[in-house]
């Protein structure tokens, strides 16, 4: 059987097979019993089977053992209807009022800072600044020298000893 598909102008041409076999995987091999095993399994089937038997004999000679006079059916007395009890309810234990413990105060960051401002005031000696002085005459800076080139490397390595 052939398929034709068609993509884009391009047709195509593919083989398929006309049946598809599917996977069986093969049955698994079952353990073989041993000796011992077949042995208990035919003691427990022996002790089921008579178990059976002597039940169905059970049954069977239940009913031929019945009496031929039936007893008369006596109707049993009535049952005394019981007196309810009076219920008594507990008296409601005295109602309690929870005291609470007083919640602690928690320091806030406001606290910690005044206290941290405090002890430091404490600690820090007291430094009182003297007045300056007041200079009269204006210092003008002299310019520095500008050296540059050859002049500056002259500075560095022959002057300076």
């Amino acid at each position: 059987m052939r398929k034709k598909k068609e993509i884009e102008g391009i047709t195509l041409a593919i083989d398929l097979p006309t049946t598809v076999e599917p996977i069986v995987d093969p049955p698994k091999k079952k353990k073989e019993l041993s000796e011992k095993q077949r042995d208990a399994l035919k003691k427990g089937m022996d002790a089921l089977r008579e178990k059976r038997k002597k039940l169905l004999d059970d049954e069977v000679v239940k009913p031929l053992n019945k009496d031929p006079v039936p007893q008369p059916v006596v109707a049993p007395p009535p049952a005394p209807v019981p007196v309810p009890e009076p219920i008594i309810e507990p008296p409601a234990p005295p109602k309690v009022k929870k005291v609470r413990e007083p919640r602690p105060k928690y320091l806030t960051a406001d606290d910690f800072n005044i206290f941290k401002n405090d002890l430091f005031n404490t600690l820090r000696p007291q430094i009182t600044k003297a007045p300056e002085p007041i200079i009269e005459s204006i210092v003008r800076p002299t310019p520095p020298n500008v050296l540059s080139g050859v002049s500056y490397l002259d500075e560095i390595f022959f002057k300076r000893k």
